[in-house]
């Protein structure tokens, strides 16, 4: 940290009014030498710099009362012109008498980039594309053949002739393409990733081979010794023919084997699914234990499916059949590795390296945002919705923060495994001291979403300018060490440190202490001063928000060396801990939930019905059985999503490559070596433009992986009808056909059995979020409140189970929340409503702020009963007999609590009352109900609201006795008769219980068959006026014969009919008897639509509970007499509150969008 003081000889610049000059200055001297002053303690913010390493670094920006430089007797004038913004600078009280100094220096650059003309990840994703290509092109060298065999025929493994250059002629598997294959899908963006697959690879694929190994140990094939036995065999039904098969080529199956191997394929496949293994894992061994299973039990030759195998030849024999498995996986090992020394040349990727580069600058990148908020909170007195430049800038800082801390948590996986194999020791990494720090980044993140929530909040009223000008200096002495203790965590981090002693703890602590006692003391002092209205006063809360995430944010910074030296940074104990956990999850019943059970269910017959396929249609090809394994991924509320970009893959990769083998072959087939080199270019174009857009990220990325996987696979095939001419490439589009088969099978078992939608699964997540979130609510805020905040000793198992919530379950609600959002947007229609993605990109937001807003409240009440139980201090007892002493645990004097007397079961209950409401309306009723319907039930929800004045969640005589008189204060009635009848009447329609109270359902239940309140308002006429106006909803004038008795008598037929009328079509609520007064008078009768709510009451009951909170806080001076922790969590609680009740106001709203 530098000096305040300033060097010699540097020349400030003095600022002072215009009008006024220094003492012994010339008028026109605006800059003067000054001796180093002794400045009271500046603050000093420092901010990261790249200047050239020749140029004179400047100290920072000093800024120091005007009295304390030494030889300036003058006072200078006060800055009345300044911007209305910087007001807040000026303390109160105190003469305008400061100046200040000033330094020009270069600070971070901040080049606009208008010269870039693409993607900032174009060069390394391109790069990834090329490295991914050339492995491709290398792991397809060897698929070379035997220098017997270069003019592209067809070889049979029947004819025991060496086929490629790189293996024995025993080896008749084939698949050798699977290298190639094996590598498009081993290839990572680092280094660590690419070990990942390739363990994953060896896992896969070696769990399928040993398994495979057993089987076929003890289950041998029926092999036939002699050409007799063949011919037998295709006579008596052991080998069945099939001619209609899909390639045009008749072959032969053989049932028995396949029904004896078929249940130890599905056993297998069962096994694969259920177990909590990786994915990719999953894949590798469902695919190649089907490939094996398939192809061994085949009675075909491997190569050439259209013949027989050779009676009696020994290369079908268990023995060789297994070396051939053991090559066959090798060739999946090689291919891996080839992806893996892809990573390595020209240069390694490593995602140490990658994760190194993000920490480095996660200080500075969260302390620009909290110098960005205290500036803003602090010397801004503008409500930041006039400030569309900040509030845009804070969005956008806190997007990229949200972003870094997502991908910095991806990386470490592949960190992992590159320590794994030791690449931390040369690379000087430490997984176990960085992992805390991004833990440290996140929880940060937090705390700053929290203090901007409160600049949101803030109105930037008279208090608050009051409030600052007092605290001004604390918070930003606080911003100075919480940056400073930020800047060691992260030094000691990166320099692989496992037993921290941070030096600026202590100071960090001190000042935050100072802080809120300081804030404490000003408030006591401001509202005994100037007496503030409750309006002002509730204005105020924000500030209390802000303090408190101020001081959550400093106790992340002090917990984290506690929580850091209590981790294993033994590479041995880690190890160990790690096997026990992957071990446990085995046997955790939590591994195993229904859902996954039934997922694992579909898969299951998925590939059953494909294996039926594969055998009777497609000549023992798993293709279509290894396209459900593939599709069926991880991907939770279906798979359409991956169906499109695997069906768009999969036509892209076969289609143009396909078309360019027929030219290659058809015009090239007599030289192997231009066959090879025009193959291999189009394969190398192919890939690298396909790998780009996986490595771009998207929701194409997967159709760019199987567009690489299906071109190696076409281009591989090569030209097998060069030695008779007919060259026809139909491999790729039966390949094809067998993958939209595997698909389409998949998707009619999803459908079939226990469907779920994303959209239903979607649904169904909101409504277990709003479930946690009622559960939060109740204990963070209604218990609190129930005791007046007094700390309960006791069970813990609540506070645990909403940690457990808070920290774990809705986290990771909103990973899943945003996952099936992305994939509700691909599921077909049909017979559903459109899906309308903003309408739920809104309701993520929601719970996105509703998390937040938990968060908050979560660390206060842990916050508040930590600071309680340190006021318990020992008390030591001495014996006057004995001297001895003991020592017990008490509590020091307190002043008796008095109870808070304000109330918040109103708001309590009406916020009950929403989260039942939305979890109703994003439950299955509500499923396929348009806007129209969702906002009918929600205004019937806000009628039944606005009548339910205690919020009993009933409406009894007396609440309908107060919504009938205001019925008829808005019908323009002054004088009401025969109130007490109207609500017994009402009472008899629509209480069907006859309870004495109507309920939410009976409620909705009338106004859903029609319930209406026709009020009729009768108005005396004297026989003058009423011979000059005619009575509303006559026709036509009266005649002017017609006494005033005739009339009298005519309105009151006319009435007397209309009354009959309408007790037959709608039975209206009013008596059937009027008396004689009403019969002489004129009537207007319209109908009120008890529908006609204009917004979410909500708010407004929120708003009162504030005021009520305010106006019982300024009474009888109670906020003297309350401790800091009690102000702080008493403002806090009301500011939670408040925001849950705008947030579910706000899901309400979005409910009713289309």
């Amino acid at each position: 940290m530098q000096s305040p003081t300033p060097p010699k000889n540097v020349a400030y610049a003095a600022f002072s009014s215009p009008g006024k000059k220094e003492a012994g200055s010339s008028p026109s001297t605006t800059t003067t030498h000054l001796p180093s002053p002794p400045l009271e303690p500046p603050i000093l913010i420092q901010r990261a710099s790249r200047i050239s390493s020749h140029q004179q670094l400047l100290p920072p920006i000093a800024i120091a009362p005007r009295d304390s430089v030494a030889g300036n007797a003058t006072t200078a004038p006060s800055f009345r012109g300044r911007v209305s913004s910087f007001a807040s600078n000026k303390s109160a009280g105190v003469p305008d008498d400061t100046t200040g100094k000033m330094k020009i220096n270069m600070g971070k650059e901040r080049s606009l980039g208008t010269d870039v003309k693409y993607r900032p990840d174009f060069k390394f994703n391109m790069e990834l594309a090329l490295r991914t290509a050339v492995g491709v092109v290398l792991a397809s060298l060897v698929m070379t053949k035997a220098s017997g065999n270069s003019n592209n025929a067809l070889i049979s493994s029947n004819s025991h002739r060496k086929q490629w250059y790189f293996f024995p002629e025993w080896y008749i598997l084939g698949g050798l393409s699977y290298v190639a294959t094996a590598t498009v899908f081993g290839c990572g963006k680092n280094i660590g990733s690419t070990i990942r697959e390739l363990y994953q690879q060896i896992s896969g694929v070696g769990m399928a081979l040993l398994y495979n190994l057993l089987i076929f140990s003890y289950f041998e094939p029926q092999v036939f010794n002699t050409k007799a036995d063949l011919i037998v065999a295709t006579t008596d039904g052991t080998l069945t023919h099939i001619t209609r098969a899909f390639s045009g080529n008749p072959y032969w199956v053989h049932q028995r084997d396949f029904f004896t191997i078929l249940p130890f394929i599905m056993l297998f496949t069962l096994m694969t699914l259920v177990l909590p293994l990786e994915t990719n894992t999953k894949k590798y061994m469902l695919g190649n234990n089907l490939y094996f299973a398939l192809t061994l039990v085949s009675p075909n030759d491997f190569t050439n499916p259209a013949v027989l195998k050779t009676p009696g030849d020994d290369f079908y024999k268990t023995n060789n059949i297994l070396r051939n498995l053991v090559v066959y996986m090798m060739l999946g090992v090689t291919g891996a590795c080839i992806a893996q020394l892809m990573l390595w040349f020209p240069y390694p990727i490593f995602a140490i390296r990658k994760l190194q580069e993000k920490t480095t600058g996660c200080a500075e990148s969260i302390q620009e945002a909290l110098n960005l908020i205290v500036d803003s909170y602090c010397f801004k007195n503008k409500d930041v919705e006039h400030m569309n430049f900040l509030k845009l800038k804070l969005k956008r800082k806190f997007d990229v923060a949200i972003a870094k801390h997502a991908e910095m948590t991806a990386l470490l996986n592949d960190v992992w495994w590159e320590q794994l194999v030791g690449l931390h020791i040369p690379l000087k990494f430490r997984l176990s001291a960085v992992k805390p720090f991004i833990d440290l980044y996140g929880s940060q993140i937090e705390n700053l979403r929290a203090m901007n929530q409160a600049i949101v909040l803030e109105r930037y009223e008279s208090l608050h300018e009051l409030f600052m000008k007092s605290i001004q200096k604390e918070v930003y002495v606080v911003q100075l060490h919480a940056t400073k203790l930020l800047d060691e965590i992260s030094l000691n981090v990166h320099n692989g440190t496992t037993a921290m002693d941070l030096d600026g703890m202590a100071k960090l602590e001190k000042s935050m202490e100072g802080l809120l006692t300081h804030f404490q003391q000003t408030q006591n002092r401001v509202y005994k001063k100037h007496k503030p209205t409750a309006s002002q006063v509730e204005a105020n809360i924000p500030l209390n928000l802000f303090l408190f995430s101020l001081q959550s944010y400093c106790a992340t910074l002090l917990e984290f060396q506690e929580k850091f030296n209590g981790k294993t940074h033994h590479t041995g104990r880690r190890v160990f801990k790690f096997l026990k956990t992957t071990l446990s999850t085995f046997v955790d019943k939590g591994k195993y939930p229904m859902d996954k059970l039934q997922m694992a269910f579909k898969v299951w017959i998925a590939i059953l019905v494909a294996c039926f396929f594969s055998v009777y249609t497609f000549g023992y090809s798993s293709t279509t059985a290894g396209a459900v394994a593939y599709v069926m991924g991880n991907h939770i509320g279906g798979s359409f999503s991956v169906t499109a970009n695997r069906v768009g893959g999969v036509i892209a990769g076969s289609i143009i490559p396909s078309i360019c083998l027929f030219y290659i072959c058809s015009y090239a087939c007599t030289s192997s070596l231009v066959v090879a080199i025009t193959s291999y270019t189009i394969l190398f174009v192919w890939v690298t433009f396909s790998m780009y857009i996986k490595w771009k990220g998207g929701f194409e990325a997967y159709a760019g992986l199987i567009s690489a996987f299906t071109a190696t696979q076409v281009l591989l095939k090569g030209c097998d009808g060069c030695q008779t001419g007919t060259v026809a490439p139909i491999s790729s589009y039966s390949n094809l056909a067998q993958m939209s088969l595997g698909i389409v099978l998949f998707i009619i078992v999803e459908m079939m059995i226990c469907p779920q939608s994303a959209m239903a699964l979607l649904r169904l997540n909101v409504q277990k979020q709003l479930k946690y979130y009622q559960q939060c609510f109740q204990v963070l805020v209604e218990d609190t409140l129930a005791h007046d905040g007094l700390v309960v000793d006791g069970d813990t198992t609540a506070a645990d189970e909403i940690k457990d919530i808070v920290q774990k379950k809705l986290p990771a609600l909103l990973v899943e929340q945003a996952a099936l959002l992305k994939e509700a947007a691909f599921e077909p229609l049909l017979w559903k409503p459109p899906f309308s993605t903003q309408k739920y990109e809104a309701v993520l937001d929601c719970c996105q702020r509703l998390l937040n807003n938990t968060l908050v409240l979560y660390k206060l009440t842990q916050w508040y009963k930590t600071r309680m139980e340190a006021k318990k201090e020992p008390a030591v007892v001495v014996d006057d007999e004995t001297k001895d002493t003991t020592t017990v645990a008490t509590v020091e004097a307190q002043p008796p609590v008095e109870p808070w007397g304000f109330s918040t079961v109103e708001v309590g209950r009406a916020i009950n009352d929403t989260f039942d409401t939305l979890h109703h309306l994003f439950g299955d009723n509500f499923t396929y109900a348009d806007g129209d319907q969702t906002a009918l039930f929600m205004q019937m929800k806000e009628a039944f609201r606005l009548a339910d004045t205690d919020c009993s969640g009933e409406i009894d005589a007396d609440e309908v006795k107060c919504m009938i008189q205001m019925i008829f204060a808005q019908s323009g009635a002054v004088k009401v008769d025969a109130i007490d009848t109207y609500v017994a009447e009402f009472m008899r329609v629509v209480d069907k219980d006859e309870s004495g109270k109507v309920s939410l359902e009976e409620f909705i239940d009338a106004l859903e068959h029609g319930l209406q309140l026709q009020v009729q308002v009768f108005q005396h006429r004297s026989k003058k006026v009423a011979a000059l106006m005619p009575t509303i909803g006559e026709e036509g004038s009266r005649n002017s014969t017609e006494t005033d008795a005739d009339a009298v008598r005519r309105k009151r037929q006319s009435r007397q009919s209309q009354q009959r009328t309408s007790d037959q079509q709608t039975q209206p609520l009013v008596p059937q008897r009027l008396s004689s007064q009403m019969q002489d008078e004129d009537a207007m009768t319209r109908a009120h639509d008890m529908l006609n709510v204009d917004s979410f009451s909500l708010p407004e009951i929120a708003q009162a509970m504030r005021t009520t909170y305010a106006t019982w806080l300024m009474d009888q001076k109670r906020y003297e007499k309350s401790s800091m922790e009690e102000l702080l969590l008493l403002n806090c609680l009301i500011s939670g509150v408040s925001g849950f009740a705008r947030n579910l106001a706000h899901l309400e709203e979005m409910t009713v969008q289309q």
